[in-house]
């Protein structure tokens, strides 16, 4: 209440003051967002004294008539999903895609004010990248494929040592994988963790699927499901599979010819190099040098000349010598 006085006209009034009251409602993860993950939703307000807070939830169908306008139509009952309490933050864990939306209502002794935050809870579609990038599941179980293999022909007690070297990789695939779909790594355990049998039993693994259409197999990523057991029958075979070493490679060749590709000489061999092909372009499209268009249409960025070519070349005075053929 507040008394308002006009002294031109001596006359007072007294005006009563609504109180503003507002509520705001907001998410710890945006949407649309993932199963399975937490998402906390917090309820700040203005204008209550001691307010109470509830929350409900509904579930919507989507439904589209017109190319850029979708409606939504309410599919369940509105739920409370937290009773009244001083509490004013709510954690909810999907288990089911659709359209929600979580409303919240305060209250206290005289006001009362509600809001309402759509969401959408979809599949994450699995990251292939967890497939190709660095260290992932195929990549570290590769490393403990390789690590395994070795223990074969060690004593028992490496196997400690390489229990161990499991451990440390697992943790640090797990923490790479919560770091990379921003959650916990308890997420990624109850997310990923199964069990996978093959001829040396059965073994808790991390298993990342892709399920494809129909006549393909799914792309699978797996860490574990690997004996770590001392195998005194293991036989050694280090032989090479193929070359170490590959052949020539073609600028190799080219040095050997002991031949200049521009004048033909076979005496003083030199290489002239520029840093990228884009350099030839400086030299214009009408008329280049020659040996600008011999490196252009090799698309090379050595040439094999003679120290005669190469100083002309250097320093910008070749004449377009015609090519030896």
């Amino acid at each position: 209440m507040v008394n308002l006085h006009d002294p031109e006209k001596d006359i007072g009034k007294l005006v009563f003051l609504k109180k503003a009251v507002k509520v705001i409602l907001s998410s710890s993860k945006k949407s649309p967002n993932g199963l399975n993950e937490e998402i906390t939703f917090t309820a700040k307000d203005t204008g209550f004294h001691l307010p109470k807070y509830e929350f409900f939830l509904t579930r919507y169908i989507k439904a589209k008539f017109y190319p850029d306008i979708f409606l939504l139509f309410q599919q369940g009952e509105r739920q409370v999903v937290q009773e009244s309490s001083d509490t004013g933050t709510w954690r909810w864990f999907p288990e089911e895609e659709g359209y929600y939306s979580v409303e919240v209502v305060v209250v206290d002794e005289k006001e009362k004010a509600q809001t309402k935050f759509p969401f959408l809870i979809q599949k994450r579609a699995v990251d292939l990248s967890l497939m190709s990038s660095l260290k992932s599941p195929q990549d570290v179980n590769h490393e403990i494929v390789f690590a395994a293999n070795f223990s074969g022909f060690v004593t028992p007690r490496f196997e400690f040592r390489l229990s161990r070297l499991k451990w440390v990789m697992q943790t640090s695939l797990v923490r790479t994988l919560a770091k990379k779909l921003k959650i916990s790594t308890a997420q990624v355990y109850k997310r990923f963790k199964t069990s996978h049998r093959n001829e040396h039993g059965t073994y808790r693994v991390l298993e990342v699927r892709v399920e494809r259409e129909a006549g393909k197999m799914p792309l699978i990523a797996r860490f574990g499901g690997i004996p770590l057991r001392w195998n005194k029958w293991a036989a050694i075979n280090d032989a090479p599979t193929k070359p170490i070493w590959s052949g020539r490679s073609e600028v190799v060749d080219r040095l050997l010819a002991q031949q200049c590709e521009l004048c033909g000489a076979t005496n003083n061999i030199e290489v002239h190099h520029i840093r990228k092909l884009a350099d030839l372009k400086r030299y214009g499209q009408t008329d280049p040098p020659q040996w600008v268009q011999k490196m252009a249409a090799r698309r090379r960025k050595t040439l094999v000349v003679c120290q005669d070519c190469h100083h002309t070349i250097q320093y910008g005075r070749y004449d377009g010598t015609k090519f030896s053929k």
